[in-house]
């Protein structure tokens, strides 16, 4: 609407990155870097257990591409995200390995219209409504969901293919391509 409010959010330096404090689930103050390249929000692990996310063998995980190459994280929702007043509701995020901070990604920019000022050190933000419009699902766009199941299809065509060539005498084979202990196979990444 023409009169959605805009929230200025002043940004700190660290290095060459813009950082954050947001409030997670109402009452945890977490540092995050600006990261609106990444997917998901990204908890530190060690962040995700101070504020009481548990994550068990039970918890869904996603791969993500980084600078590194493929990673996988579980996944967790994220009752609130607030920073400085621009709230988001059920948001997605991943937990990650330690970092000193966090990373605020598209699962949370994406309800906004976003304007960074990195001259002025500031970040605005002004809600889009997509998500209470139903256009954002999860904290992503069609697009970006059509984007990642098309990577999954990818994976599964390639693990049935691998699986039809690999003899059943060679175990061990089998086992990699079914996620045992050798780890998660997958087609090669583009």
């Amino acid at each position: 609407s023409p009169t959605a409010t805009a929230y200025r959010v002043p940004v700190q330096r660290a290095g060459p990155s813009m950082l954050v404090v947001a409030v997670v689930n109402g009452v945890h103050r977490v540092p995050f870097l600006i990261d609106t390249g990444a997917t998901d929000v990204l908890l530190p692990r060690s962040i995700a257990e101070r504020i009481g996310i548990e994550v068990g063998p039970e918890t869904r995980t996603k791969r993500y591409a980084t600078a590194n190459g493929m990673v996988e994280h579980p996944v967790v929702m994220l009752d609130s995200v607030d920073l400085g007043g621009a709230v988001a509701r059920e948001v997605p995020a991943s937990i990650g390995p330690e970092l000193e901070f966090g990373l605020l990604g598209l699962s949370y920019f994406n309800r906004f219209t976003t304007h960074v000022d990195a001259a002025a050190g500031v970040v605005t933000l002004v809600p889009n409504g997509l998500a209470e419009a139903g256009a954002i699902r999860g904290g992503r766009s069609e697009a970006q969901w059509r984007s990642e199941y098309a990577g999954l299809h990818a994976r599964i065509e390639y693990l049935e293919a691998e699986a039809t060539r690999t003899p059943r005498s060679h175990g061990r084979g089998i086992e990699r391509l079914a996620g045992g202990p050798q780890g998660r196979a997958g087609p090669p990444e583009p």
